[in-house]
């Protein structure tokens, strides 16, 4: 079995498995629409949506699906809830011969803020920087075909 079967039979399986035993939220139904998968995207978050400006977070998502995604950045002091922001997203595409990333533009909301752990910044030993877990629902669904 060479390496590429292997992947998709360990795809195969964790795919099974998430049809099979959905997540469970303590004492809640799941409300999820879209289903999550575990993906690392570079991700580049803009304060206002709708306007060209500088980047104000460069991150990766932890997980992502058609209605949104979740991101831990470094803790800044104007991230609000229910704040409307402009989000560069690069979803890896690969094929046997090939490797892009396939940007994708779009406004979201961001839904919910979690406390992270505290980092060591490389920069200056001494600076201990938060991490902060951005909770983001895209304002238009995806269609981004993950499997």
């Amino acid at each position: 079995m060479d390496i590429r079967q292997k992947i998709k039979a360990a795809q195969s399986k964790v795919n099974q498995a998430s049809q099979t035993v959905p997540a469970k939220r303590m004492g809640k139904t799941e409300r999820r629409k879209f289903q999550r998968f575990e993906l690392a995207c570079p991700v580049v978050l803009y304060r206002d949506a709708g306007k060209t400006q500088s980047a104000w977070v460069r991150s990766r998502s932890d997980n992502i699906s058609n209605g949104g995604c979740f991101v831990t950045v470094m803790q800044t002091a104007d991230i609000e809830p229910n704040s409307l922001i402009r989000l560069d997203l690069k979803i890896p595409r690969q094929t046997p011969n090939t490797y892009m990333l396939e940007p994708h533009q779009i406004d979201a909301y961001i839904v919910r803020v979690e406390p992270g752990r505290d980092t060591i910044s490389s920069v200056s030993a001494n600076e201990k920087l938060t991490e902060l877990g951005l909770a983001l629902k895209f304002a238009e669904p995806l269609e981004l075909s993950l499997e």
